[in-house]
């Protein structure tokens, strides 16, 4: 093959890929409009446009990995999780532009750093897994007649959320496994706000009717009183 014919090889393997991977984040763009139309937010045409701009920036940066594809993916799952985080009221200029820096950050990590194997996701889920499990021994010694049908359904719904977020690797802090010490912080972190969390816990706790065993006779309401306290006490 001559030296003309292995230099067009390769430049129209190269041309074909890169407009492949246009095409794509043209795609995504479009999932990505979408996505924040479905969020539903009270924000202004200037606003989603400029949002969108930010998710367009930092694509353009890095067009040129060979997994840019893959990580496209990453952020067509993960981007609904991070929308719907954004309360949906209105809100300051200040407080989109800190939004704004978030998702670029969220993308710019996500472009730039390795994706974490299957190994690792694994390792990641059952630490957070075993700090829900203490966190809930906790709760329960710090709150007094607490029901623990309410803190049971309220575990399994933050350990589904942790699933997501880290199998959606768009999230920079939950993509590798702790090490001991930050686990150790972590916990040390989560104990410093046990007086928060003991007087939440009576300005929260309910009565909703119960049977003669003690449990729920309505079907379970996720805005009980008592499961919007331990709700956000998990989350952190």
């Amino acid at each position: 093959m001559s030296r003309f014919m292995i230099c067009l090889y390769f430049f129209t393997s190269f041309t074909l890929s890169e407009t492949a991977k246009a095409t794509a984040e043209t795609a995504i763009l479009r999932r990505a409009k979408q996505h924040l139309e479905d969020a539903v937010l009270p924000w202004s045409h200037d606003w989603e446009q400029e949002y969108l701009r930010q998710i367009g920036e930092v694509l353009d940066r890095f067009r040129g990995q060979s997994d840019f594809e893959e990580k496209l993916n990453y952020i067509d799952a993960g981007l609904p999780f991070v929308l719907s985080e954004i309360p949906k009221q209105e809100i300051l200029s200040e407080r989109f532009d800190m939004y704004k820096a978030e998702i670029r950050w969220y993308l710019e990590c996500l472009m730039r750093d390795e994706l974490p194997t299957a190994e690792q996701r694994a390792t990641l889920l059952s630490q957070l897994e075993g700090l829900v499990n203490r966190c809930c021994e906790i709760l329960t010694d710090e709150c007094p007649g607490l029901d623990s049908e309410i803190l049971v359904i309220a575990k399994g719904d933050q350990i589904k959320s942790f699933e997501v977020a880290v199998n959606n690797p768009i999230f920079p802090f939950l993509r590798r496994p702790f090490t001991s010490r930050e686990l150790d912080d972590l916990l040390v972190y989560w104990r410093s706000m046990q007086e928060d969390r003991v007087s939440s816990w009576y300005e929260f706790i309910g009565n909703p009717a119960r049977d003669r065993d003690g449990h729920l006779d309505a079907p379970f309401d996720n805005t009980e009183p008592e499961y919007r306290f331990f709700g956000p006490c998990l989350a952190r």
